[in-house]
């Protein structure tokens, strides 16, 4: 079976140049789970491929500074402004039920980062 693509278009708090990192995404127990496989790519060039080790849920006003600072950078006010405008296209969202899930990929293979900000 082919990989899943995740798709980046920033390298939120440089996560990307390490050999373990984290996504906080909608959830999608199909897509996200133990085990899942993924092409990671960054404004659509491939990083290298990586596994799903653990996953973990929350809703939007849950999410703490700790979850925040470690995938984005960023206290979770602003985390969860980021993940409002990561997901404006879908304006029937009801953030006060949607689930998120914080996953934690490992690569398995990666390429070089030729410049730390990518």
């Amino acid at each position: 079976m082919e990989n899943q693509i995740l798709q980046f278009q920033n390298n939120w708090n440089n996560k990307l140049n390490c050999k373990a990192f984290t996504t906080l995404r909608l959830r999608n127990d199909k897509k996200y789970h133990t085990g899942a496989k993924f092409e990671v790519q960054l404004k659509g060039v491939s990083k290298g491929t990586a596994t799903v080790k653990a996953v973990s849920y929350c809703q939007l006003d849950k999410i703490s500074d700790y979850f925040a600072y470690l995938d984005t950078g960023y206290p979770a006010d602003e985390c969860r402004k980021i993940i409002r405008e990561m997901y404006k296209k879908y304006p029937t969202l009801n953030w006060a039920t949607q689930d998120i899930v914080f996953v934690l990929l490992v690569f398995d293979d990666k390429k070089e980062m030729n410049n730390l900000f990518d």
